[in-house]
């Protein structure tokens, strides 16, 4: 993705009609590149800054609930341009920044870390589906994106808690977290639906294209409407009225190395998930921390067993050559190893703190 951006501009250059709507560029009014710095200064005020052993320099919003996910306080929109994007509330006016650039990590020591990223798309999550409801979760730091294989292994490292799930026909709910099934009910809902997670490069964009519009509107008996996007020349100001939303979504570098946020915004303890408190008061500090993190990674572990067994059940139903099922067996055997990777990295983090022996 490097190269991306690049051949936007020299294309742009040559070619006309980079802008699919008159008027309305990629990045209108963002002339000149900026860099992640720029998230360092517009973010502080909103949370806090630690340099994290395995991500570097990472964010999580202050003021938020114990239960607190990203992708919780907004709505879903359907844009002519990118598809379904979502819109953060006004309670999260960071938003334009941490649902659009990056990905998310859910930490054991921290909760929800955002890290910094330079390309922007109209959400970031996995999506699933079934015939009752529609679900999403962050993507985390291992899922790139590429624009001719679109995106990496979408189910990897994303653990139940960190899904939302609504009934079909809600899904256009304007207050998305009003309608949100509760957590406990997550893992019998991921085990029945599907991943549809489709996001594509048409032009100089990507393209949310995960959830059919024409499914959406059979379920709630309604005409969507499509916005058009057009540019918020600062951040902090999505907007949305008559058939508009307005973004500020500037193009955006790699920060020089050796940058930093503003030492006023940088959490007291730094060398994130080994020396601060939780923030989240998970009972890390107490006698069952061990035990709760080996049972919620015991239960990962059943449910992606569970799933590779129906995967494969399917598989056996379909006529298929052994070509896709030597695909199916490798990304399974691809998906266990992240999984492992990651409890490793929880159970060397939770020793550090003094919770394994």
């Amino acid at each position: 993705m490097k190269g991306y951006w690049l051949a936007i501009v020299l294309a742009c250059a040559t070619v006309s009609g980079c802008a699919t709507t008159p008027g309305i560029d990629f990045y209108e009014g963002s002339s000149a590149t900026i860099d992640e710095r720029v998230f360092y200064t517009r973010l502080s005020p909103y949370g806090h800054w630690i340099e994290h052993v395995q991500f570097g320099w990472v964010w999580y919003p202050s003021g938020v609930s114990v239960n607190w996910r990203p992708y919780t306080q907004g709505q879903w929109l359907e844009s002519d341009e990118f598809g379904w994007i979502w819109v953060a509330s006004n309670a999260e006016p960071w938003g334009w920044a941490t649902y659009h650039y990056g990905r998310w990590y859910d930490d054991p020591a921290y909760g929800w870390l955002w890290i910094p990223g330079t390309e922007w798309g109209p959400a970031w999550v996995d999506w699933r589906i079934s015939g009752d409801f529609i679900g999403w979760a962050p993507l985390g730091p291992n899922v790139e994106f590429d624009i001719y294989e679109g995106l990496g292994p979408a189910n990897f490292n994303i653990g139940w808690a960190g899904w939302a799930f609504v009934p079909r026909r809600e899904f256009l709910y304007a207050r998305i977290n009003e309608v949100i099934v509760p957590r406990s009910r997550n893992v019998t809902i991921l085990n029945e639906t599907k991943d549809v997670t489709r996001y594509t490069v048409q032009g100089d964009r990507i393209v949310n294209n995960s959830i059919s519009v024409a499914a959406i509107e059979k379920a709630t008996g309604k005409k969507i409407q499509r916005y058009q996007i057009i540019e918020a020349s600062k951040p902090n100001h999505t907007k949305v009225g008559g058939n508009q939303i307005a973004l500020y979504r500037p193009r955006v570098s790699r920060a020089p190395a050796g940058s930093s946020p503003p030492k006023s915004a940088i959490a007291k303890q730094r060398n994130a998930a080994l020396k601060q408190a939780p923030r989240h008061g998970s009972g890390e500090k107490s006698p069952g921390a061990r035990a709760d993190l080996q049972q919620r990674q015991e239960q990962e572990f059943q449910k992606m067993e569970q799933r590779h067994r129906a995967e494969q059940d399917q598989m056996k139903k379909q006529r298929s050559n052994a070509s896709k099922k030597m695909n199916l067996q490798r990304q399974q055997a691809e998906e266990r190893r992240a999984l492992q990777r990651r409890h490793e990295q929880e159970r060397r983090v939770f020793q550090a703190r003094g919770h394994f022996r």
